[in-house]
C-alpha cells in the first residue's frame, strides 16, 4: 500500500484540529490528532515519551508539524476515548460503553499513568445496574485499575447477592490478570457462606483454610477495596 492510499484509508481523527502531533495507534493505524501539551501535562510516562530523550520527542525538535507519533502495539479504541477526555471533548467521550470496551479503556489508562484524569469519566462506565454477572466481573476488574473502591465495592457486592452460579466460571483470563486467583477465592467464600450457618464445621474450615489462602503473599489490593468501606 503506498502511502497516498494508507492516508486515503486512515482518515485523521482531529481531536485536536490545531494539534502538533498524530498518534498512529494500533495495526488499523487509526490517526488522532493531539496537542503534546495536554497529554504530557496528564501523563508523566507521555510526557518522557514526547520528551528530547526519546527518539518520539526528539523527532518532534524541528519537525514540520504535526509530526506522527507511531504506537502500534496500543489499543486505538481506547486511546481514542482517553484523548478525548484529556482535550475536554464532550461529544467524542462515550457515557455508556459495553464492559470490556471499559476494561480496555481502564488497563491504556493504567499503563500511561492517566488514571486520575478520567475519575470522574469512569463513573458512568462502572455503573453496575442491569448488568449480568460476566459482565460485573469485568467491570470488577476495570474498576480495579480506575482505583475506584466505592464502584468496585458496589460491583462486587452486586455479585456475591445476586449472582447464583459458580465464580469459577466468571474467572476469564482478563479478569483473573488484573484482579488474580485470590479474588476468586473470596467470591468461593460467599457461595460457600451464603449455604453454611455460621458455626457449621464445614464453615469454619472454610473460613481458615481462605485465611491461609489470604496469608500466603503481600495483601491483595483489591481485597482492600473491598474491604475498606466496611470498615467504616
Amino acid at each position: 500500500m503506498t502511502e497516498t492510499q494508507n492516508k486515503i484509508l486512515c482518515p485523521v481523527v482531529n481531536i485536536a484540529p490545531a494539534g502538533d502531533i498524530i498518534l498512529v495507534v494500533g495495526p488499523e493505524q487509526l490517526k488522532l490528532r493531539v496537542q503534546s501539551l495536554f497529554l504530557k501535562a496528564a501523563s508523566k510516562v507521555l510526557c518522557a515519551i514526547l520528551g528530547p530523550n526519546w527518539k518520539e520527542g526528539h523527532d518532534m525538535l524541528g519537525a514540520c508539524l504535526p509530526v506522527e507519533i507511531l504506537l502500534p502495539e496500543e489499543d486505538a479504541t481506547a486511546l481514542r476515548c482517553i484523548c478525548a477526555i484529556l482535550h475536554h471533548r464532550i461529544t467524542l467521550i462515550p457515557q455508556i460503553m459495553a464492559a470490556h470496551d471499559v476494561l480496555r479503556v481502564a488497563v491504556t489508562a493504567k499503563k500511561f499513568g492517566v488514571v486520575e484524569a478520567l475519575t470522574f469519566a469512569n463513573e458512568f462506565w462502572l455503573c453496575p445496574l442491569n448488568k449480568g454477572a460476566s459482565d460485573l466481573i469485568v467491570l470488577a476488574a476495570a474498576a480495579s485499575l480506575f482505583q475506584n473502591a466505592k464502584a468496585f465495592r458496589d460491583i462486587t457486592k452486586a455479585l456475591a447477592l445476586n449472582y447464583g452460579g459458580s465464580y469459577l466460571a466468571l474467572s476469564s483470563e482478563d479478569a483473573v490478570s488484573v484482579l488474580g486467583e485470590r479474588i476468586f477465592c473470596w467470591f468461593r467464600r460467599q457461595e460457600f457462606v451464603k449455604t453454611r450457618r455460621p458455626g457449621d464445621q464445614a464453615t469454619k474450615g472454610m473460613l481458615a483454610q481462605e485465611g491461609q489462602v489470604y496469608s500466603v503473599s503481600e495483601p491483595d489490593s483489591n481485597l482492600h477495596l473491598m474491604t475498606d468501606g466496611e470498615s467504616r
